[in-house]
């Protein structure tokens, strides 16, 4: 796990389920944005922040999945935004090298495109 941060109390949904399953429709991750095309393996989060609410349902792709997993502790929708503050404030605008040993491909890819992409954006400035 990369991160070593601490919900803060009722941050923690009041229900949820997490399982992975092949796409039936087309779907957006809710990560990066990209389509998840029919057949294609992605994981659903259902959650209700407190009892009565409705469902909610984030889709997130393989690669994005698979950097939630290595990433550990995160807000859905923001993974890459929170990776983006974490090197520069904690990594000096780069990530650990044990971080990529944990990755999958997809997830290497993800944070190649959307990660170090705007990292080398930064130090440009």
């Amino acid at each position: 796990m990369l991160c070593d941060c601490e919900l803060a109390p009722g941050e923690v949904p009041y229900c949820h389920i997490n399982f992975e399953r092949r796409a039936i429709l087309t779907y957006k991750c809710c990560e990066c944005g990209e389509i998840i095309l029919t057949g294609e393996r992605h994981s659903v989060f259902l959650y209700a922040q407190e009892e009565g609410d409705p469902i909610e349902e984030d889709v997130t792709c393989a690669g994005c999945t698979n950097v939630q997993e290595v990433m550990g502790c995160f807000y859905y929708g923001m993974i890459y935004e929170q990776l983006i503050e974490l090197a520069m404030d904690k990594y000096n605008n780069d990530l650990p090298l044990q971080f990529f040993d944990e990755l999958s491909p997809g997830g290497r890819e993800k944070v190649d495109k959307y990660v170090l992409a705007n990292l080398a954006d930064w130090d440009d400035e």
